[in-house]
């Protein structure tokens, strides 16, 4: 034919055998140019005109395995320009493609009648005559999985992925055989491959062919004809199979009229082949599909098998992490809802579902509940949720029976047809083991808040509130589900079931149970052990005190009583516009939705959350202010940080060292810098920001971009916990936990500071250069050693930034004072009173009781330990009194020597001087007196009744007295 002069001149410019970049650029305007009759006298020259000869065309029968990262990927053309080259490629190539798809038919019955060696010599001589394919490779694989490795047949296999890049990682080879073998879950390597990163045209033959594995039938036309180029350079005997597949093996709705043209062109070529080998002689797969699963898995293999070809093209769009019904179903572009409507055709109930699980062979032609496994079922329960929307009635036992048969709902069921199911009835239980499918995959707070208030009311209406006991029910009937349950039951979860556990050691005695229980069922000794050691942690957890978890630490009665005060008005208001709120919200539900910033009841609500979480932050009474001021700058952090590096500093064995002038100078300097940092970390960063703390990283902000999702979970959460319980005590707690999570966001930017701050000021590798020679092997272990201190110092205060695990501690006082007393050691090196007594009463405290005990014995020992004598005696006693107003009063009293140079009456007057102080601050400022600190305890706390100090006998007694105490 005439081509036009455009195309004529391109042609020319790709005849420049001394250039490679304007060929590639004059093909790439070719492909766009040209019409389909143009493309196929174009295609004839390319392939076969001498003037031509020297373009880097991909073989039709390539004789090297491709490297796909090596190839050009030419822009794309249009399909029905695709499907006209290749029908010429066919023609020009019948005979060798027929013989191809003659010899992989032959294969495929090889295998299936187990004569792995016969179907290994036939594939010798397919490749060794016509080299690599995709189609050979997928059969290689398979009869590399599933033969005697000792075998030769399985040799040759190997051999061949040796040389296709199996030891190289090539992806899709390693891709093919993890699919087809048995190590990975299906789903976990699926959703693994469409995660593969886009690279553009670096890697789309890659993408292309690893989705195909999975997903061999294209979802739109673009990545059909994607698909179809990177076949075509992969090799034609691909490309066929693409096509065939794709347009013969199941009725394919064309993009345009000149696409369907072309396609009826090439069918017309290869129809008679392909249906005589892939559709009218029926393959016997029967003897590979007595596992329903597996033979998924596998059947990429014998994809080219029309039954096969439909059978995927109709389960392939379930077997997904899709949420929405309109992403399921691809009838509109597949005939496959014809398929499943007759594949289907027995099932008209869940309760047809539900007979056993059959080992005989899977049938590709109907459903038969006799002859299916867990994957097949799975697969017709999501058909009838589809078909019915999710209104098929089953009952909670029912449900139950249906897990036990069917597998992955968690990660493929459809949320929006789930949620349907679950309100069919009106059950507890079937609701819960709904939404563990549904809150698995969705990771939503929201479902995760319904799964808490559902397993609370089945355990106290059905079970006395054992969990043991659900197990047990649940394994008689669905041990797929009892394995949900304990996975879901972590101890984050169980701390967050108020109703059912009221301490703290309730919830971690409920999770060492569930160890034991799986261990027993599961016959998996090793959880037995973990629950023994999640015990002992407990009981070591109470030796230390706890002060590790609970750094910083917001006392929720306090917060609750604060917000009850202040927010109630606020919150009963918004709160009774539920319905116009509810409705609004189904925006927020949307991910892309932005928090509301007009005066809407949801922007009130959102309002409130703020003024909730500004005081949870800011409060110098029980906010994190006030620990952070109290507990970690005054003192601590300075003393945990920089105290150990003084007493390394001052370690005879490294005195030699510092001998040295310049090694000390260098030193001095270092930890001066050092001291600074922590100073400057303290001072400025370890903040609530504000515009006289613009550095710090504790930000009240909740309309801050990062927080959007956790307020619009926590607005979603307030309106149906009170819709579900009408409680303002239960909306409060909510808050609570909420401003916990939003937290933890700043947590984690403090703890990713400290990190920073180990790497500026707390690296001290630069003194081994100054290391003087005679003392060199002492200087290297004091490098050694003050960088592994200094690690460790970081660690711990990075530790201390973390939400509480146990929100309302416990301990013995007598435990609560040595674990205090060995922190202010830690800041203290130096400190080593004289005991003179020990206490005779045992006394628990907990909760806001043992936070504030904490506060005050910190300070009083702080004081002792800075201003008394370091080697003096201390006397400590705790005292348990009367019941006043049927509270009883404890009195914890430490007397300490003051220091030999100082007089009793100097003494005093500086205590009374903090005492008749501004005390307003006390718990936010740095370097005042702990005394002052003591006061605004006494002012705020009604449970500390005042401070009274006395200085006789050259000891300063603290006989703090609090409200409530237990023997």
């Amino acid at each position: 034919m005439l081509l036009r002069p455009k195309v004529k001149n391109l042609l020319r410019a790709m005849q420049d055998r001394s250039h490679n970049a304007s060929q590639i650029t004059a093909h790439n305007n070719l492909r766009k140019l040209m019409t389909a009759q143009e493309c196929g006298a174009v295609e004839n020259l390319l392939r076969e005109a001498p003037l031509y000869s020297h373009l880097s065309l991909p073989p039709e029968f390539p004789k090297a395995p491709p490297n796909f990262e090596k190839y050009i990927r030419l822009t794309p053309q249009a399909i029905e320009n695709e499907l006209t080259a290749l029908r010429l490629r066919v023609t020009r190539n019948y005979e060798a493609i027929s013989k191809i798809l003659s010899g992989l038919r032959a294969i495929d019955d090889f295998i299936l009648a187990d004569e792995l060696t016969s179907a290994t010599e036939l594939m010798k001589t397919i490749y060794q005559e016509y080299g690599y394919s995709f189609a050979l490779l997928r059969r290689i694989s398979l009869v590399a999985t599933i033969s005697d490795t000792s075998g030769d047949a399985h040799a040759f296999c190997v051999e061949h992925l040796r040389t296709s890049g199996m030891e190289r990682k090539n992806l899709i080879v390693v891709l093919l055989l993890d699919t087809l073998g048995e190590s990975y879950e299906t789903f976990t390597i699926k959703k693994g491959v469409h995660a593969i990163k886009d690279r553009g045209k670096d890697n789309q033959f890659t993408r292309d062919i690893a989705r195909f594995v999975h997903t061999p039938f294209a979802e739109t036309s673009e990545e059909r004809l994607s698909t179809l180029q990177s076949f075509s350079q992969y090799s034609l005997v691909d490309a066929v199979i693409y096509f065939c597949i794709q347009y013969l093996n199941v009725k394919l709705k064309l993009s345009s009229s000149r696409e369907e043209a072309a396609a009826q062109l090439l069918t017309e070529t290869l129809s008679s082949t392909w249906r005589s080998l892939f559709v009218a002689h029926r393959a016997e797969f029967e003897p590979l599909c007595a596992d329903d699963y597996m033979f998924y898995r596998r059947s990429i293999t014998w994809i080219e098998h029309e039954e096969i070809a439909q059978f995927r093209n109709a389960v392939d769009p379930y077997f997904s992490d899709r949420e929405m019904a309109a992403d399921v179903a691809r009838a509109s572009s597949f005939d496959a809802a014809s398929y499943k409507s007759r594949y289907f055709s027995r099932i008209k109930s869940v309760q047809d579902l539900l007979v056993p699980n059959s080992k005989d062979p899977l049938r590709l032609d109907i459903y038969d509940p006799s002859h299916v496994g867990t994957f097949v079922r799975t697969i017709a329960f999501l058909y009838v949720l589809e078909r019915t929307e999710g209104r098929s009635k089953a009952t909670a036992e029912e449900f139950l029976e249906l897990m036990n048969k069917t597998r992955d709902l968690a990660n493929i069921g459809n949320r929006l047809y789930l949620e349907a199911f679950s309100k069919e009835e009106e059950d507890d239980l079937k609701s819960f083991i709904v939404t563990c499918l549904i809150s698995r995959k969705s990771r939503r707070d929201s479902d995760t808040f319904v799964l808490r208030r559902l397993l609370q009311c089945i355990l106290l209406s059905r079970f006395d509130g054992n969990l043991v006991k659900f197990l047990d029910f649940l394994e008689g009937i669905a041990p797929a589900a009892a394995d949900f349950v304990y996975e879901l039951c972590d101890e984050t979860f169980l701390s967050q079931l108020f109703r059912i556990y009221k301490e703290t050691d309730d919830f971690f005695e409920a999770r060492a149970a569930l160890h034991e229980w799986y261990g027993k069922n599961r016959d998996q000794p090793v959880y037995a052990q973990r629950a023994n050691a999640l015990r002992v942690d407990l009981k070591l957890k109470k030796l230390r005190g706890e002060i590790d978890d609970t750094r910083i630490y917001v006392d929720p009665s306090r917060f609750i009583e604060w917000v009850h005060d202040r927010l109630f008005v606020e919150i009963s208001g918004v709160l009774r516009l539920k319905v116009a709120i509810a409705f609004n919200l189904l925006l927020l539900k949307e991910a892309s939705a932005e928090l509301p910033h007009q005066d809407t009841p949801e922007r009130r609500l959102a309002l409130v959350i703020g003024e909730a979480y500004k005081e949870f932050c800011a409060n110098t009474i029980f906010g994190i202010a006030s620990y952070l001021g109290r507990r970690i700058r005054h003192g601590t952090l300075k003393g945990v940080m920089a105290s150990p590096v003084a007493t390394l500093r001052a370690d005879q064995r490294f005195a030699q060292l510092f001998e040295n002038d310049d090694f000390k100078h260098a030193f001095d300097t270092w930890y001066l810098n050092y001291v600074s940092g922590i100073d400057h970390l303290a001072a400025e960063y370890l903040q609530v920001h504000s515009s006289k703390k613009p550095k710090g990283l504790l930000d009240t902000d909740i309309f801050r971009k990062d927080r959007a999702d956790i307020v619009r979970a926590a607005m979603i959460d307030i309106i149906d916990t009170f819709d579900s319980t009408q409680s303002y005590p239960s909306v409060n707690a909510l808050l609570y936990s909420y401003c916990w999570r939003m937290a933890e966001l700043d947590l984690k930017r403090i703890r990713d500071h400290v990190g920073n701050c180990r790497h500026s000021w707390g690296n001290a590798s630069d003194l081994r250069r100054v290391l003087p020679g005679a003392v060199e092997a002492i200087g290297r272990n004091f490098v050694r050693e003050l960088g592994h201190l200094v690690d460790e110092r970081f660690r711990i205060v990075v530790s201390w930034f973390k939400q509480p695990t146990n929100l309302s501690p416990s301990a013995p006082l007598l435990l609560l004072f040595d674990a205090v007393m060995s922190e202010v050691q830690e800041a203290f090196g130096d400190y080593q009173p004289l005991y003179d007594n020990s206490p005779k009463q045992e006394i628990t405290l907990s909760g806001g009781a043992y936070q504030l005990v904490y506060d005050a014995l910190y300070v009083v020992l702080y004081n002792a330990a800075k201003h008394g004598k370091k080697s003096g005696s201390l006397t400590y006693d705790f005292i348990v009194t009367s019941a006043v107003q049927n509270k009883p009063e404890l009195i914890v009293f430490v007397s300490s020597e003051i220091r030999d140079e100082d007089t009793e009456e100097e003494v005093m007057a500086s205590i009374q001087a903090a005492l008749e102080g501004d005390i307003d601050n006390a718990l936010v400022t740095e370097g005042k007196s702990g005394f002052r600190k003591l006061a605004r305890m006494a002012k705020d706390k009604s449970e500390m009744k005042g401070v009274n100090v006395d200085v006789r006998s050259r000891c300063v007694g603290n006989p703090p007295r609090f409200n409530g105490a237990q023997k």
